[in-house]
């Protein structure tokens, strides 16, 4: 008789892009043997993307916390993203802990659970995807190290086909972290008249604000990640700010341009499948804890010039 199947379940962030980097683990655990499920809001729109191979890859909505504990109880291998909310919480408190790997972007002693030898804690200056190709590589004794998270564009989409157009994405979940539109704006008239054509993306929700952008370039609203995922798989080049598209240009092999506020941290957050280019403003401008002046006024830190220069060595590469 056949040893039952193992069943594993994945947690990532609330964040899409989290969600894409956590399907390299899903993929590592399907090619182990595992019957792996993403419990994601979101990500089940790409599903179809996800869909090669013997093992189809699940997905599942969020439970409510009320349900949560009796939800996971079917896994032999439950792994969790760290984000501190209540749903980890419960995680922690519902699961054998020989049955649960954390995987920590930080880990801050005292205010984090105890560490456990099935847990990982991320080193900051390697990328999300790399640190969780590791610790997937190390939580199932594999030998080699893989950033392949299962994710294949349909066969009726032509890779790049659109090599001269430029997805721009000026806007996130945090105001805090977008450059401003005005200086994308810019950036797009320099682009146009170097023969490239730029196009504004967004979601259908955020389509008012670039509303005023139509006039001078094409702007596109998605009605879903599968429609967001293929107009950049046909598209040449990818600028934006730190945010799910950079991730999932890069995942797609599409060379990104990121704009970002803190070149440290973006050690760990760039996109990390395909390697493209990051801004952020120079280490050498003040930043003490009484003068912030590179936290604080960032935006104001990046030209329009140096992020043109930067794409343009891109494109020498790609």
């Amino acid at each position: 008789m056949q040893n039952p199947e193992k069943k594993a379940a994945v947690f990532p962030s609330r964040g899409i892009g989290d969600a894409i980097l956590m399907m390299i683990a899903c993929h590592h655990l399907k090619k182990a043997g595992y019957d792996v499920t993403l419990y994601h809001p979101t990500l089940e729109e790409l599903k179809n993307w996800f869909e090669s191979g013997s093992k189809k890859q699940k997905f599942a909505k969020w439970p409510s916390l009320e349900d949560l504990p009796s939800s996971v109880q079917e896994y032999d291998l439950v792994i969790v993203q760290n984000d501190n909310s209540p749903r980890m919480k419960m995680l922690y408190s519902s699961i054998p802990r020989n049955k649960l790997s954390i995987f920590y972007p930080s880990y801050v002693q005292g205010k984090h659970f105890p560490l456990d030898p099935n847990d990982s804690v991320f080193v900051s200056d390697k990328s999300m995807a790399e640190n969780i190709a590791i610790a997937v590589a190390s939580l199932l004794g594999n030998k080699e190290v893989s950033k392949d998270n299962g994710l294949y564009a349909p066969h009726q989409l032509t890779y790049r086909k659109e090599k001269n157009r430029v997805v721009i994405h000026p806007l996130s979940n945090e105001v805090e972290k977008n450059w401003p539109v005005e200086k994308y704006e810019k950036l797009g008239q320099a682009l146009q008249k170097k023969g490239f054509v730029p196009v504004f993306v967004c979601n259908e929700n955020e389509l008012p604000i670039l509303h005023r952008l139509s006039q001078n370039y094409p702007v596109e609203a998605f009605p879903n990640l599968e429609a967001l995922a293929s107009f950049i798989y046909e598209s040449g080049y990818m600028i934006g700010n730190d945010s799910l598209i950079g991730h999932l240009a890069s995942n797609l092999a599409i060379p990104t341009l990121i704009i970002a506020n803190d070149s440290k941290r973006m050690k760990l957050w760039r996109p990390g499948f395909l390697l493209g280019e990051v801004i952020t403003p120079y280490d050498w401008i003040p930043n003490f804890k009484f003068l912030r002046i590179r936290s604080v006024y960032w935006k104001h830190c990046i030209s329009v010039s140096r992020v043109y220069k930067a794409f343009i060595n891109l494109t020498k590469i790609f």
